[in-house]
């Protein structure tokens, strides 16, 4: 440091301010200084009185087409129970009491309801009073064992000879039932193919009738070419219409022979098929007698000669013989065909009732058998046996009793889970019958939310990608778990769904939810760019959205395009690397003031 030189300019300083001029100077601007100094804390003591304007909060968004952007896909979707089941009755009744409503929490064989069936109760009440008869039977037989050992013996051998003859002779009608049916239907098939074998048969006869008929009427031929045909005028000449009359009860015939040949002859259509054979038969004889009159109403000549006549006559009434015989055969084959059923019926109902005799005979001789068995042993040996006959038959009725038991316990409908009550559809007094429907339990806890996806956008969705919906107020997400293979022949759209934890009871099945699934696609220079549609603002003569500079929202004009889901097109205005206010934009004015909020 040169303290020499700072000596001397100190010196200097002293004899500038000795001079008049200088003091004044300084004198000024002291006092100015603290006029300005006055003002400045006036004014600062105002600006505390007054508040300060605060500067906006916004959200933005940087438009970048290196990276990706989002489209997504929505659809409304139908909210359903993941595993759901059906309370169904068990028995017949009428509804007692009903348990149960919609939206109920039940755990597992909850009972739901209850029903009344007058017979299932006296069949259980009959049960306990048949089982308590049979206890005091036993305690009966034990008490009576010592008493009848001397005439028991006798009783013991007629009573087996009448067991083994029950035996025999259920067994009998057994097999006699069992034979019947096999007959029975052998029988029914042999007929019905026999009746098919006969159709055929019937058409023969028809057809040889009906050729003999044409060979002398000519029918065919007129029908063709009625104006060259020319027949012998001595042919019915005794009466001019028995020609026409041949001919016309022919055509009716033929019509009819050629109907039963369209037919395909099964044994399922085989009695139509007869009526319509016993028909055509009965049509083919009246040709046959038009015939006849025809030649009983014809003179002779050189052709038509007398023996020509007698041997088309006796012809033809060979043939009507013939046919006679196989209208006859085809009406006994119909009406066989006919009481076929009604036979089958009654007899196997009287094998049904032989069966039903021979078992209340063996049940009679199979009790008898085991009263004589306590009237044969005095001894330890025979009380053993006749307690043993009556411990069969109590069994006998505590498994009848178990039955009844049963039968009983299904008149008391239960929940085979746990779950919540999504339907019910029963009411107090209805009549139920087994398999009819009480209620619909779901377990809520999974749920599954259906939409349908238009198909040419299916592929933009896969498994495990992340759903969005909303239910009210509450944004809920899901997963998609299901994407069905092929599309509605309809709508063509295709069904996805989307798995969905209700523990909280967020969602009630039956219910509706709008449904959004993010779409993910690689964006780049060649494809549009999009932006939020809440970034937008659209007035009366204009489109612009707000860009930040420089800490300013920067209003910016727009030209939009299409609008995707929630996204929209800008075709002009914005470039790669804008950031853009899509929270608070609304309530701001072009260059003002912001503060961004990450």
């Amino acid at each position: 440091m040169d303290i020499p030189n700072i000596i001397k300019r100190k010196g200097k300083i002293k004899k500038l301010l000795k001079k008049p001029i200088i003091t004044i100077a300084i004198t000024v601007i002291l006092v100015t200084a603290t006029v300005v100094s006055g003002m400045n804390l006036l004014k600062n003591n105002n600006n505390e009185d007054e508040a300060p304007t605060p500067i906006k909060e916004v959200q933005t968004v940087k438009l970048d087409l290196n990276n990706s952007y989002s489209v997504p896909i929505t659809g409304v979707g139908t909210v359903k129970a993941d595993t759901r089941v059906d309370v169904v009755a068990l028995s017949n009744g009428t509804v007692r009491n009903v348990l149960f409503e919609v939206g109920d929490k039940i755990f597992a064989n909850q009972t739901l309801a209850t029903l009344s069936d007058n017979l299932v109760l006296t069949n259980l009440i009959n049960a306990e009073t048949n089982y308590a008869n049979l206890q005091n039977n036993l305690l009966t037989t034990q008490r009576l064992t010592k008493e009848t050992i001397r005439q028991a013996e006798l009783g013991v051998q007629a009573a087996k000879e009448t067991v083994a003859a029950a035996e025999i002779g259920l067994k009998t009608t057994k097999d006699n039932l069992n034979n019947y049916l096999a007959l029975q239907l052998k029988t029914n098939t042999d007929a019905k193919a026999n009746a098919v074998i006969n159709y055929g048969g019937h058409l023969n006869t028809i057809f040889n009738a009906l050729d003999q008929i044409d060979s002398v009427v000519k029918a065919d031929d007129a029908k063709l070419n009625p104006e060259s045909l020319h027949v012998d005028p001595c042919l019915g000449a005794k009466n001019v219409s028995s020609l026409s009359q041949a001919r016309g009860t022919y055509r009716i015939a033929k019509d009819a022979y050629e109907s039963l040949l369209l037919n395909t002859v099964i044994a399922d259509t085989v009695n139509t098929d007869m009526q319509n054979t016993v028909s055509a038969l009965g049509q083919t004889k009246a040709a046959l007698d038009s015939t006849i009159f025809l030649l009983d109403n014809s003179v002779t000549n050189t052709v038509i000669t007398e023996a020509w006549l007698s041997a088309q006559k006796t012809g033809f009434i060979a043939l009507r013989t013939g046919v006679v015989g196989a209208q006859s055969a085809a009406e006994f084959t119909l009406q066989q065909l006919q009481n076929l059923t009604l036979i089958n019926d009654l007899d196997q109902i009287t094998l049904e009732n032989a069966i039903s005799a021979a078992e209340n005979q063996l049940l009679t001789a199979n009790i008898g058998y085991q009263n004589s068995l306590v009237a044969l042993e005095n001894t330890k040996q025979g009380a053993d046996q006749q307690e043993n006959g009556a411990q069969i038959a109590l069994h006998s009725a505590l498994s009848q009793l178990n039955l009844a038991r049963v039968q009983a316990g299904d008149l008391t409908i239960s929940s085979p889970i746990a779950g919540t009550v999504t339907n019910k559809s029963v009411e107090l007094g209805q009549k139920l019958s087994p398999g009819m429907k009480i209620a619909e339990v779901s377990q809520t806890a999974l749920l599954k939310i259906e939409i349908d996806i238009p198909s040419d956008e299916i592929n933009k969705i896969t498994y495990g990608q992340l759903a969005n919906f909303k239910y009210g107020d509450l944004d809920l997400v899901g997963t998609v778990t299901k994407i069905f293979p092929v599309a509605d022949k309809i709508s063509k759209k295709v069904r996805v769904e989307i798995s969905f934890n209700n523990e909280n009871n967020e969602l009630i099945p039956g219910s509706f939810v709008n449904v959004s699934i993010p779409v993910e696609q690689l964006a780049s220079t060649s494809l549009p760019l999009y932006i939020p549609l809440k970034a937008l603002t659209i007035a009366a003569n204009e489109k612009y959205v707000f860009v930040v500079s420089n800490n300013q929202a920067i209003k910016r004009t727009v030209e939009i395009g299409k609008t995707e889901g929630t996204q929209i097109e800008i075709i002009k205005g914005l470039s790669n690397g804008d950031e853009i206010i899509v929270e608070g934009n609304k309530n701001i004015e072009d260059e003002e003031k912001i503060i961004i909020i990450k």
